[in-house]
C-alpha cells in the first residue's frame, strides 16, 4: 500500500499533499513517537514522493491524536540537516482535524 498522493498548482508553485498511512505498520495507532519511526515514515511514505523545492502538505489520519518530539524530529531529519528549521516550517504543512494538532506538531520542535 502507498500513500495517497496529490498535486495541486497554485499560483505556479507545484504543491503535494500526502495523506500518511499508519495502518499498515498498526491500526491502533493513535500517538507517534521515536526517531527511527519518524525516520521510516519520512524514508518510505515522504522522501519518495517530493522534490526539493515543492511545498508539501503532510495529512495525519484523523485517529493520530498525538505526536512526540522525537517522531517529529525524525520525520524531519534530512530536511533539517539540508535546509535547516525555518525552511522545514515554510516547505512542509502539517493537516489534520484534530484540533490544535498541526501547532503541538511544529511546537515540539522548538
Amino acid at each position: 500500500e502507498w500513500p495517497i498522493i496529490l498535486i495541486l498548482y497554485w499560483r505556479n508553485v507545484m504543491m503535494k499533499k500526502i495523506e500518511l498511512d499508519f495502518d499498515r505498520y498498526d491500526r491502533t495507532l493513535i500517538s507517534l513517537s521515536g526517531r527511527k519511526f519518524g525516520e521510516k515514515t519520512y524514508n518510505d511514505q515522504v522522501a519518495p514522493y517530493i522534490e526539493k523545492q515543492e511545498k508539501v502538505t503532510l495529512v495525519f489520519p484523523d485517529k493520530i491524536e498525538v505526536v512526540a518530539s522525537s517522531f517529529v524530529q525524525g520525520l524531519f531529519y534530512k530536511e533539517l540537516e539540508e535546509i535547516g528549521l525555518n525552511s522545514v516550517k515554510s516547505k512542509f504543512t502539517i493537516e489534520s482535524k484534530v484540533n490544535g494538532f498541526a501547532q503541538n506538531f511544529w511546537g515540539s520542535l522548538d
